[in-house]
């Protein structure tokens, strides 16, 4: 430690050591984009749409609550699409949003065409769209997905 300390200090730094918890191991049981387009497709194949949605909505409280590294982690890899358009654009969205949102690179596969609906009024009301027209934030809108911010709340 000191001769790194000398070299810090011949450098003009200084010496920072800290212990750090391994990233990858506390990320353990935490939904990763392709683990939840996997839960996704095996719940759309079931006809458990209430499943998909929450499924997207745990990536979402997933990527809201891990360190930025984590965030790169859980994102990096191109999820499977699901068999339903609306849901790869969703997990699309969730990414990019979030990614944006915390600084974090966000991933090339995110981009894709196939990650894009015409829009999707997640509500299913026509009452509300008025509603997710003003409340949906912006990536969410490019990718087509018309969403409440209250659908959020329920992460």
């Amino acid at each position: 430690m000191s001769t790194l300390e000398r070299l810090a200090s011949a450098a003009g730094a200084r010496l920072d050591v800290r212990i750090l918890p391994d990233l990858a191991r506390s990320l353990r049981g935490r939904g990763s984009a392709a683990a939840t387009a996997t839960n996704v497709l095996r719940a759309v194949e079931s006809g458990e749409d209430g499943v998909a949605f929450r499924s997207c909505l745990e990536l979402f409280e997933a990527l809201r609550t891990v360190p930025s590294d984590g965030v790169r982690l859980l994102t990096v890899d191109a999820p499977i699409l699901t068999g339903d358009e609306r849901y790869d654009a969703l997990i699309a969205a969730v990414v990019e949003d979030c990614c944006v949102n915390r600084a974090v690179a966000t991933p090339p596969w995110v981009y894709e065409p196939q990650r894009s609906v015409q829009p999707w009024y997640v509500a299913g009301l026509n009452s509300l769209r008025a509603d997710a027209d003003r409340e949906t934030p912006p990536v969410f809108r490019r990718h087509g997905v018309m969403i409440l911010a209250q659908e959020f709340a329920r992460a």
